[in-house]
């Protein structure tokens, strides 16, 4: 069994490295050329970057790409009775919790085209700079999106603008050590993860109410 799954990750492994993992690597190379020329010329990218990123590697996304319902319920917990939500970075919308009074903002038309009918409203748009009033939603929520943000200084200013009363972060701690599959077979995801993902300190000096809370995700690998 050991050896069929060495050789089951193995084979994901070379696939990745030939195409996905490339694929990111090169858009990110490009995306850190294009954030150099905006900044030289005294202008704020807006998270155009992401946009590009995810229109290039997005295809697909909600196929591959699953709500988690422990992960979810976790979520929920926290945006309980929210009055109004802005999801940040949404995607293709898999954590939104469904009863809600809920506003998504996504900077890929590839992810937007992949939401599915019926999802909550979306507006197109960037962390850095939202396209909404002041006070403009009780909470904001964001999934694994932090380490996308072009500029984070003014995305975080932008939601202390726009919300008055709670944000829930869903991120990656990059103290955290790695875990099998990333130490013994990907670990260039590692490095490249705690490189770009912010410390919780970061957070936790933009937002000094900030409260953490770990969560074991559980992995399941099906062979």
């Amino acid at each position: 069994m050991h050896s069929q799954r060495s050789h089951t990750i193995n084979s994901l492994k070379g696939h990745l490295q030939e195409s996905e993992f490339e694929s990111y690597n090169a858009a990110a190379s490009g995306n850190a050329a294009k954030n150099a020329a905006f900044l030289s010329r005294g202008v704020m990218p807006q998270g155009m970057i992401m946009n590009a990123l995810y229109d290039e590697i997005g295809e697909g996304y909600a196929v591959g790409r699953r709500t988690d319902p422990a992960i979810a319920t976790q979520l929920n917990k926290y945006l309980r009775n929210a009055e109004s939500i802005l999801n940040i970075g949404a995607g293709t919308g898999s954590y939104e919790p469904e009863k809600s009074n809920l506003v998504a903002l996504e900077p890929s038309t590839e992810m937007i085209r992949q939401r599915a009918e019926g999802s909550h409203p979306v507006k197109q748009g960037f962390a850095e700079s939202l396209p909404f009033p002041n006070n403009s939603f009780s909470h904001a929520m964001t999934v694994l999106s932090l380490h996308h943000w072009t500029d984070r200084s003014a995305a975080y200013a932008e939601i202390k603008r726009v919300v008055t009363e709670r944000v829930v972060f869903l991120t990656w701690d990059p103290c955290s050590a790695p875990y099998w599959l990333t130490e013994e077979y990907f670990p260039q995801v590692y490095e490249i993860d705690c490189s770009i993902f912010p410390s919780i300190e970061e957070i936790k000096s933009e937002f000094p109410n900030l409260k953490t809370k770990v969560s074991q995700i559980k992995f399941e690998f099906g062979l």
